[in-house]
């Protein structure tokens, strides 16, 4: 064989264990376990920031927010990590009972998301239109919308995947579930899915073609906080949607036997994505603005307080009455003083 014929030197990188790896493939895995990292991360501050301060943990919006970041996080935490070692040895190594339970953790995180995602964009409707008929104006209704995502999800996910799944196909981690195997993706992204942008193009309508009435927003600054919270859940609920769409409806016709996509593996990490670009996009709320600022200012958080006038505690009737007595006493005081030593000149 010639040297024109001889296959072109491919540079590979010796790991710790002694296996040798590609160097494109120990990139590919670097950015990913980067990729793992960012989302915890993001989704770590976005949760904290907005639990810092009491005023943000008194607004009931912050807790879709927060249960839609703890989702991502618990993602990154607990599914990314396993995805990446597969990529990395191209088969699954933990047994059969840990297949089935990350396969269902991982189905789980995901209905749980698009399902908090229709409740951001339900009451989001609800708001723009009577904004004093808020699902989350009482506490009941509210607990219901928190919890309603994990609930429903859970009551459908672990029952069809601990009863009808099989699990036989190891090295690849699949679970098959013979004739109803379209129940899934239609049940868990395909229905959810359409509500959405049927919820969204409502929400569209609604903030570009009418006003709601003077009457029913009474305060300007609440009718601007509706707004922008609004707008910001229809932004989330079209760009979760959008990256979750080609894996999902590929994954539906795939199903149902009608042909699959060469690339389905990136499509899988796209919608992957989503969970890195969702704490970005909640920066549109000045409430989460403040929250990351205050986290990545947390060593020099004075530095952070003197440039936000927002962030300066504020202080009730009783505090001012104090206050104002202490500059009347003192002003009484100086007054005092110039008063006699110029008596005693």
């Amino acid at each position: 064989m010639s040297s024109l014929d001889s296959p072109p030197h491919e540079e590979v990188v010796l790991s710790e264990s002694g296996n040798m790896f590609p160097a494109a493939v120990v990139w590919k895995v670097n950015l990913l376990i980067a990729f793992t990292i960012w989302i915890i991360l993001m989704n770590g501050l976005l949760v904290l920031g907005l639990l810092k301060r009491k005023d943000r943990r008194n607004n009931t919006y912050n807790f879709h927010i927060i249960n839609l970041a703890m989702t991502d996080f618990l993602f990154g935490c607990t599914v990314l990590p396993v995805k990446v070692d597969m990529f990395v040895n191209d088969e699954w190594n933990f047994g059969a009972e840990i297949c089935q339970f990350w396969l269902m953790i991982d189905k789980l995180l995901t209905t749980v998301s698009i399902l908090i995602v229709l409740v951001l964009v339900a009451e989001g409707s609800v708001d723009l239109a009577i904004p004093d008929l808020s699902p989350g104006s009482t506490l009941p209704l509210w607990a219901v919308l928190i919890a309603g995502p994990w609930i429903i999800g859970a009551a459908f996910i672990i029952p069809f995947f601990l009863l009808r799944a099989d699990f036989s196909n190891i090295p690849d981690c699949r679970a098959q579930f013979s004739d109803l195997e379209f129940v899934i993706p239609l049940v868990t992204f395909i229905v959810p899915a359409a509500v959405v942008l049927c919820l969204a193009l409502v929400i569209i309508i609604m903030l570009f073609l009418q006003r709601p009435p003077a009457a029913i927003i009474h305060s300007q600054e609440r009718r601007k906080t509706v707004r922008q919270q609004t707008t910001a859940s229809c932004v989330i609920s079209v760009v979760f949607v959008l990256m979750w769409a080609p894996y999902g409806v590929t994954q539906f016709l795939s199903s149902l036997n009608l042909g699959s996509h060469p690339s389905f593996s990136l499509m899988l990490w796209v919608a992957y994505a989503n969970s890195a670009i969702t704490p970005l996009l909640w920066l549109i709320l000045p409430d989460v603005r403040r929250g990351f600022r205050d986290m990545c200012c947390c060593c020099c958080y004075c530095c952070c307080r003197s440039s936000d006038p927002e962030s300066m505690p504020r202080l009730d009737g009783s505090s001012m009455r104090v206050i104002e007595n202490k500059y009347f006493v003192s002003g009484r005081l100086s007054n005092i003083q110039e008063h006699e030593s110029q008596t005693f000149v």
